[in-house]
């Protein structure tokens, strides 16, 4: 997907027309930088949305690791990590997904080539018994500013190896993610709903943690157990300083298991709770069948929640130094 003038201008605050001067001024001083005129909307490469947030005073992210993760599985977190990933390379931004979860869906969902990633390094790789470093397990996927890396069947077996080889097993993913903070933008990790190591360990490597659910009883019950897992985990020292969200995913309107749901959360987690849900539709499982990201849809109410979930998760600020621009950042 490349984002239309409009999708930017959402983003932005300003209007459509203010943006197509920027980026009219943007391509004369810079040539180089890719626009396409020639469908009834502009569309605008990475390059050049990321030049516009730049000219504007939009800071973007350094190094921030986001996990979604519940330990209920079938509630959509690898749907949500690969297209929010999706519109952050889409929008400029250099995003590295880490596949933690042995099942693999989101390394086969983004990769260019499934049969030959195959052959390829894994994260498994980065934590075996002889380590790689985990830089070399990074492959380019199909997604514009994308890179990720695939998961392995084998990470079912390294509980015991994880506890020898490592001291502190608790900051493990935490320690092999510091060469790369300085490279992306934003990095999502996708862990497995199984307890184990190596996903405590990607929680507490997290600044942000988003706990998806579903409206039906077993996601919601799966919250709490989740949250203490984790909490239980990090120490009472460390417990206050998790940065945890609930997410409500699949939500379909007037539908009173979406209605019942949204109150519940709204009453238990009022200060967690993203005060926005995912719509569900059809259109989801379909895009997912075809290998394409949800903003390929027709729907546009379903675009939209999931565009607002990477601009939450991409957590653009501005820059102080240049806070007389008051039109933008209203809906950052």
């Amino acid at each position: 997907m490349k984002p239309t003038l409009l999708e930017v201008s959402n983003v932005l605050g300003l209007s459509k027309e203010r943006v197509k001067q920027i980026v009219h001024d943007l391509s004369q001083s810079h040539p180089n930088l890719p626009i396409d005129k020639t469908s009834r909307q502009w569309t605008l490469g990475p390059k050049m949305v990321r030049s516009i947030f730049e000219a504007r005073g939009v800071k973007i992210p350094k190094g921030k690791v986001v996990v979604f993760g519940s330990q209920k599985g079938g509630i959509g977190k690898t749907t949500l990590t690969v297209n929010t990933a999706g519109y952050l390379g889409a929008i400029g931004l250099k995003v590295l997904i880490i596949d933690s979860d042995p099942e693999g869906h989101a390394s086969n969902m983004i990769a260019k080539d499934v049969e030959k990633r195959m052959s390829l390094p894994s994260l498994g790789n980065a934590f075996g018994e002889n380590p790689m470093h985990i830089e070399d397990a990074i492959q380019q996927s199909r997604l514009p500013g994308v890179d990720f890396i695939q998961s392995s069947i084998r990470l079912v077996t390294f509980e015991k190896n994880l506890k020898e080889n490592y001291p502190n097993p608790k900051t493990l993913m935490a320690d092999k993610l510091k060469p790369l903070l300085e490279k992306y933008n934003i990095i999502l990790i996708d862990v497995s709903p199984s307890y184990s190591l190596l996903s405590i360990s990607s929680y507490l490597a997290a600044n942000h943690i988003i706990i998806p659910t579903t409206p039906d009883v077993f996601a919601l019950e799966s919250i709490d157990l989740t949250i203490a897992s984790i909490r239980d985990a990090a120490g009472k020292s460390e417990s206050d300083k998790l940065n945890i969200s609930v997410l409500c995913n699949n939500v379909v309107e007037h539908q009173k298991s979406s209605i019942d749901a949204m109150s519940h959360l709204m009453a238990k987690y009022p200060k967690i709770l993203i005060p926005f849900s995912i719509r569900g539709s059809v259109d989801v499982r379909n895009s997912n069948n075809e290998g394409l990201l949800v903003f390929s849809t027709k729907n546009n109410e379903l675009k939209d929640s999931f565009r607002r979930l990477a601009l939450f998760v991409g957590e653009f600020s501005r820059k102080e130094k240049e806070t007389e621009h008051r039109e933008i950042g209203v809906n950052l």
